[in-house]
């Protein structure tokens, strides 16, 4: 009996330390300091974020971005993303009236506006 009570004890104490299975989604940026990977709220982010400076971002290891129309991306805590907006400034007004944060989708990897018309392309 006191095996078993040993080995859940154990086990709870290296739970308690053993790192976490999956990172965090959001990471704050500094300039000058290592990246903070340590946000699973986008709210939490964006605070952390303002109170050091900084911005809060993706990390490319844990949040995959859906491509979109747009340079710049609208993401939530639950990890939904939608790169639909031109400019930085649009973007940042609708993450804070979403509880969201914007994150600048990788260059060279956004999709063309199908429905923007181009007076140069051709048709």
């Amino acid at each position: 009996m006191n095996k078993y009570i040993l080995l859940v004890c154990v086990g709870l104490v290296a739970g308690l330390y053993a790192p976490s299975l999956y990172a965090a989604p959001f990471c704050v940026e500094v300039q000058g300091l290592p990246k903070e990977c340590n946000y699973y709220d986008a709210i939490q982010c964006r605070n952390r974020a303002a109170q050091a400076a900084g911005v809060c971002t993706a990390n490319a290891a844990e949040l995959q971005l859906q491509p979109g129309t747009g340079k710049y991306c609208l993401v939530d805590s639950n990890r939904v993303s939608m790169c639909r907006y031109a400019d930085r400034t649009s973007c940042e007004n609708d993450a804070i009236r979403q509880g969201a944060v914007c994150i600048e989708f990788p260059s060279g990897d956004v999709q063309p506006n199908p429905y923007r018309l181009e007076p140069n392309s051709k048709y």
